[in-house]
């Protein structure tokens, strides 16, 4: 393979793995005769366009490094953890009640956008449990049905790709428990909004919310590349690491001030490891914390950066990404793909979008 940094591989195979999701999806539209129906597809569609892809690229990775040989094969398998990992996204949007994804709408705000412009509806009210109009029970009871067909279109790639009766079952496995994990996280991340969090409950959360994806996809593609189970392990055991680096630094990003998504978590009152952190020295934060105000927002950076939470969140992140290296080091592969690896790493933790 020609020397390349991981920046190389991902433009190299990111285009790939966006036509050929793009072509699935454009398929699996057509397919539909109803038009309303055919809407949520396109929607899905639209959905999944941005991104980084860095989750089927660490699958891709994982595949070349252990000596896979088959490029259109994974490009198509990995489309399966990206529809899986939008899947959890648009829960997450909802749960979160958010407007804007990637710095677009999210899909929750599209159907609202789409009931008010094609219902009309003039009485708009509704008395029931859990809404208080029709237009929010449309929109939030689509986007679930929406999350739900998303994954279950990545199921349909692994069920049909041209694969192994025995390669398939490994895979399913694999996909089965991470997305019951993945529900263990988001339920730890709603209840922390409640009730108080440390940092082991928090690193724990972002190991079954982020972690066990990125564990699927190193794992994934090291069982289709047909290694023996100790590299499997050691895969997932780099995915995890990687993870838990990549999140903290999502954190850290989230308070600089050149960022799209700038103060989103402080405004939202998401109990990040910066937060939890910086109350631990001053819990003069939560008068701020919360609140939909830009200055509230730069007082609890400041709060954040003079109780050394930030440095100690940087140092953290590091650690982790450490971690991944030592064992990304002592794995045998071709020279080449193993500097792609570490540069994955350093990509991991020194992004800034």
């Amino acid at each position: 393979m020609i020397k390349m940094n991981f920046k190389e591989f991902s433009k190299k195979y990111k285009s790939l793995i966006d036509k050929e999701i793009d072509q699935y999806l454009s398929n699996k539209k057509n397919e539909i005769k109803n038009a309303n129906v055919q809407y949520l597809y396109l929607l899905i569609q639209e959905y999944v366009k941005g991104g980084k892809r860095l989750r089927p690229l660490s699958m891709i990775l994982s595949y070349l490094a252990n000596g896979g040989k088959d490029i259109k094969k994974i490009v198509k398998l990995s489309m399966s953890v990206e529809l899986l990992h939008s899947y959890t996204l648009i829960l997450d949007d909802i749960m979160d009640e958010d407007e804007y994804r990637r710095g677009v709408s999210t899909i929750t705000k599209d159907l609202l956008v789409h009931y008010e412009a094609n219902l009309k509806d003039k009485n708009n009210e509704y008395k029931g449990l859990l809404f208080s109009k029709k237009s929010i029970k449309f929109s939030v009871s689509t986007a679930i049905m929406i999350g739900n067909i998303t994954r279950t279109l990545a199921f349909d790639i692994i069920t049909n790709i041209d694969i192994s009766l025995d390669f398939k079952v490994k895979i399913f496995k694999n996909f089965n428990r991470v997305d019951e994990l993945i529900y263990h996280g988001q339920f730890i991340d709603v209840w922390s909004e409640h009730v108080p969090i440390n940092q082991e409950q928090y690193i724990n959360m972002i190991k079954l919310k982020t972690g066990v994806l990125f564990e699927l996809c190193f794992c994934t593609g090291a069982i289709l590349a047909d290694v023996n189970e100790s590299i499997v392990e050691s895969m997932k055991l780099i995915g995890q690491n990687t993870a838990v680096a990549f999140q903290i630094q999502d954190d850290l990003i989230d308070i600089n001030p050149d960022s799209k998504k700038f103060g989103s978590d402080i405004i939202n009152g998401k109990k990040t490891l910066l937060y939890i952190k910086s109350k631990k020295s001053n819990k003069e934060i939560d008068k701020y914390y919360g609140l939909k105000d830009s200055s509230a927002v730069k007082k609890v950076v400041k709060i954040m950066n003079e109780s050394n939470a930030v440095k100690e969140c940087q140092k953290l992140s590091e650690y982790y990404s450490n971690n991944s290296k030592e064992l990304i080091k002592n794995i045998d592969v071709e020279i080449v793909l193993k500097e792609i690896m570490l540069d994955f790493c350093n990509y991991v933790k020194n992004r800034t979008y």
